[in-house]
């Protein structure tokens, strides 16, 4: 933290030399293609992205390092959860009160709810996120519900008993899924849980995030990403992971491929889109986001200077906050928590047996791709169907924020 700080202080100057073009917001939201998009920042090399580069963000990452570091932290964390489902959970179990087991796992399962609620009534927060289009989600839910139903009758549980909190032998809720019309990729959190009694002061602070945004992507098309694997975690969270797709083959490309191939007879656009030499375009536009934000100040905590603050708020409170435990982040759409841990369950999981069926639906879903056009601008309440974790059901403010090229290229003939 101290060394952030230090950056941030020195490069302060110069980030006040910069010039930027603005877009406004409404034209961005409206669709409507800007008139000139001059580069977000015009600084000298030496200040180009530092800050960034300190973080760990991979900001010039080409597609196939960014998809290998997503799929090296996925493989590390699926290994985790395997181990865990074929001898950890068997440990944990054993380690179960032999007393007052039944009242132990009740209020633990009240706890479990309390973590999907907001802390203070009338709290909310920021949060940028890609909606999942209608074709994949309906695969999403399927998915979740095979998976779901196998969690739930490897404990003897019909699926439509396993809502009840005090005597279900599993327990799934209908807080801990968000509802299909909702599900979504998170982009990042600008802000923290916060409460602001001052409407026009909350108003302008979400109006200079969505111009920021607006910034921030305006110089960015349009791109694919694309199913990686099916994951549920060690703690139960059921995940759709993501890599991106590069763009198509060109003279000026150097083609990375693990395939030998004779160029004169197999189109190359089939092998290298997804290990492309080109920039990463999901860590492209995570990083110019975080730029626009770092250099108009937006990424503070806004109730207090930021050296005030302990250091776990101050992580909470920008858009710094990670995903996935790295500053590079996964891509991910969170399908479902199960509560799967013995603390939840009255009846012993065959985790195993879940992992396999976790397996079979990332299998059949692997390769999918969906079109990013743009993004969604939330002030979320926490209240809605999927409580904390959903952004969309009952926002009380939101903004569409449209990526540049505003209609996906024509399918090849």
């Amino acid at each position: 933290l101290r060394s952030w700080l230090r950056l941030v202080r020195l490069a302060a100057p110069a980030f006040a030399a910069m010039t930027v073009t603005l877009i406004p917001a409404a034209d961005i939201a409206l669709g409507k293609e800007p008139t000139a998009c001059a580069p977000l920042v015009v600084a000298t090399p030496a200040v180009d992205y530092a800050i960034l580069g300190e973080l760990g963000v991979g900001i010039n990452d080409s597609v196939e390092e960014a998809n290998d570091k997503r799929s090296t932290e996925y493989e590390r964390q699926q290994q985790l959860a395997l181990d865990y489902s074929a001898a950890g959970y068997t440990a944990a179990w054993a380690e179960r009160p032999f007393f007052f087991a039944e009242s132990w796992v009740r209020e633990n399962r009240a706890k479990y709810q309390r973590s999907f609620e907001v802390n203070q009534e009338g709290e909310t927060q920021l949060a940028v996120s890609i909606p999942i289009d209608r074709a994949l989600r309906d695969l999403f839910v399927q998915a979740r519900s095979e998976i779901t139903e196998a969690f739930c009758r490897s404990a003897g549980c019909a699926p439509e008993d396993a809502a009840d909190i005090d005597s279900s032998p599993v327990w799934v809720p209908d807080f801990a899924s968000i509802p299909a019309r909702d599900l979504h990729i998170t982009v990042c959190i600008p802000s923290f849980w916060r409460r602001c009694g001052d409407e026009a002061s909350r108003v302008a602070y979400n109006e200079a995030v969505a111009e920021a945004l607006a910034l921030a992507s305006g110089c960015h098309d349009c791109f694919a990403v694309e199913v990686d694997r099916i994951a549920l975690g060690r703690d139960g969270s059921l995940l759709a992971l993501f890599r991106t797709v590069g763009p198509q083959y060109s003279s000026d490309e150097k083609v990375s491929s693990q395939v030998s191939f004779d160029a004169s007879e197999i189109d190359e656009t089939l092998l290298c889109d997804r290990a492309s030499a080109l920039r990463d375009p999901m860590t492209a536009l995570r990083a110019d986001i975080l730029e626009v934000f770092l250099q108009r100040g937006l990424a503070r905590c806004q109730r207090a200077p930021i050296e005030q603050k302990p250091d776990h708020l101050v992580h909470q409170a920008t858009i710094l906050k990670t995903v996935g435990g790295s500053a590079h982040g996964y891509i991910h759409c969170s399908l479902a928590r199960l509560a799967s841990s013995p603390e939840y369950t009255h009846k012993q999981v065959d985790l195993a047996e879940v992992q396999r069926v976790v397996r079979r639906c990332s299998a059949r879903l692997a390769g999918r791709r969906m079109y990013v056009r743009g993004f969604k601008l939330t002030e979320m309440t926490g209240v809605g169907l999927g409580g904390n974790k959903n952004p969309f059901d009952r926002a009380i403010w939101e903004r569409e924020v449209l990526l540049r090229s505003a209609q996906p290229p024509a399918p090849p003939a």
